[in-house]
């Protein structure tokens, strides 16, 4: 589907958990060719689970998919407890049948990647804290701490979870609650994981992987945050998703109004307002990754469904609003926009679907082609792929076989990077179409590599799409 490269990683490593004893120290993945190429990006969680299960019952796409359905569920229960203190009987409706059935939240509540994990954690932590506050009891404390350090661990970009947790102990004691020793303690223990963690993995050979796979440079390096914040492109697909795939048009519109209808003057709002400044910081650091992948919006989502249940009690309560149901026209006009509402809701989320699920649009040969390798090496050896503008895992994946990427710059270069890797060992060269553009005519077009592919090596296989060299020997 449209996150088919995620998740083929995130099984991947789950596959090679199960076959390494559970090695958590290197979850390894296969698209970089043989040896221990640690991919330390992320905490293994689910993958590990994945794992443990795959040693039971046999390795499944199912046992992947359902742990995500697991957490996302799990996650309303905690949306749940935390909407009874803002909300309303109707507000907790209206807030949890948009986290329960927004396109977005119902695509990536089933994707075997590490969010369903972050949203369940996260929303833990806080429910946790509120439950502390609200009985002094030491148990849930320790709850709250275990689940803001897993909630980091799994996935960085839970952090913002920790501003409405922040804003708590503000509630509590005012700032002075800041120079609480039980804060300081939740704060110390939630992050020291991940410090941990991110020291390891910044220690730890990793045999020449691209920066691309460091947490330091995901976060940090990867994309100008000015550059991005002037990008139309930020604001374009941040709002889109928000507005069309996550809130959907009717919880965005509720969800800006409860925005200006959340003030209580008794403060039991400030954990909102702190809620939404960590919203704005986390999409202005993190602008680059956010204008490239849809599910980095993920962790607003919560935040954003509480605002339209208050956003619904606002209207609700609001006098042109039962002036205009008591009207028996008004009834009637207010049917025919439902009707309306439907029929466009219907239409756009046919289509997003489409987008979410088309198996074929990014990369159309992916099972032809891992058929394709495993039929012609063995378990133990790999391929050189040529896939432009996509991630090579689900076909490595698929596949099962270590590979390496390569990419062609139509420099003098190419032929030998291209054999250093067959000297190392690789038995197939394979060059695939995807919908961002095509291997086998990048491959054609370099003519002096293709001569020297057809030169020296047997094409086995040519098919629409995609083709494929035995390089085992030179002839």
């Amino acid at each position: 589907d449209s996150h088919a490269e995620r998740q083929a990683q995130v099984a991947m490593v789950a596959r090679n958990l199960q076959l390494g004893d559970l090695n958590w120290w290197c979850p390894r993945l296969d698209i970089f060719g043989p040896g221990e190429s640690c991919h330390l990006l992320e905490f293994p969680f689910i993958h590990s689970i994945a794992a443990a299960l795959y040693m039971v019952f046999g390795e499944s796409a199912v046992i992947g998919r359902m742990l995500a359905v697991v957490f996302s569920v799990a996650s309303i229960g905690f949306l749940y407890g935390i909407a009874r203190y803002h909300l309303s009987s109707f507000g907790i409706i209206v807030a949890l049948s948009i986290y329960s059935f927004a396109p977005f939240s119902v695509y990536f509540g089933r994707t075997f990647m590490a969010e369903p994990t972050m949203m369940f954690f996260s929303l833990g932590a806080l429910y946790f804290v509120m439950k502390y506050f609200e009985r002094r009891a030491g148990y849930f404390y320790a709850l709250a701490v275990v689940c803001g350090a897993l909630t980091l661990l799994v996935k960085p970009t839970g952090a913002v979870i920790l501003l409405p947790i922040l804003a708590v102990w503000v509630m509590s004691d005012g700032f002075a609650g800041l120079r609480r020793l039980d804060l300081l303690g939740f704060m110390s223990l939630s992050i020291a994981p991940l410090a941990a963690w991110t020291i390891y993995s910044s220690i730890t050979p990793n045999q020449g992987l691209p920066d691309s796979w460091n947490l330091f440079y995901v976060v940090f390096q990867r994309d100008s945050i000015i550059a991005m914040l002037v990008d139309h492109r930020f604001y374009t697909q941040v709002g889109g998703a928000l507005i069309v795939g996550y809130l959907t048009p009717l919880g965005a519109a509720l969800a800006f109004i409860g925005i200006f209808r959340a003030y209580h003057r008794d403060g039991t709002s400030m954990m909102i307002y702190f809620w939404v400044i960590g919203a704005v910081v986390y999409l202005i650091v993190l602008a680059g990754p956010n204008t490239g992948h849809v599910y980095y919006q993920l962790p607003i989502l919560p935040l954003g469904c509480l605002l339209a249940g208050l956003g619904a009690e606002s209207v609700l309560r609001s006098k042109q609003y039962h002036r205009l149901i008591s009207v028996r026209a008004g009834f009637v006009s207010l049917l025919c926009m439902c009707a309306v509402a439907i029929t466009v809701y219907g239409y756009m989320y046919v289509r997003l679907a489409s987008y979410l699920y088309d198996t074929e649009r990014r990369m159309p040969y992916a099972e032809q082609v891992s058929e394709a390798v495993k039929e012609r090496i063995a378990v133990d050896e790999w391929f050189i792929i040529n896939q432009p503008g996509a991630s090579t895992s689900v076909v490595t994946y698929l596949a099962n076989r270590d590979s390496i990427s390569i990419r062609f710059d139509g420099g003098s270069d190419d032929i030998n990077a291209f054999e250093r890797l067959r000297n190392k060992g690789a038995a197939l060269f394979v060059a695939v179409d995807t919908s961002y553009g095509s291997g086998t005519e990048e491959t054609q077009a370099n003519q002096a590599f293709w001569y020297h592919l057809n030169e020296y090596y047997e094409l086995v296989e040519v098919q629409s799409g995609y083709m494929v060299f035995e390089i085992r020997e030179r002839s």
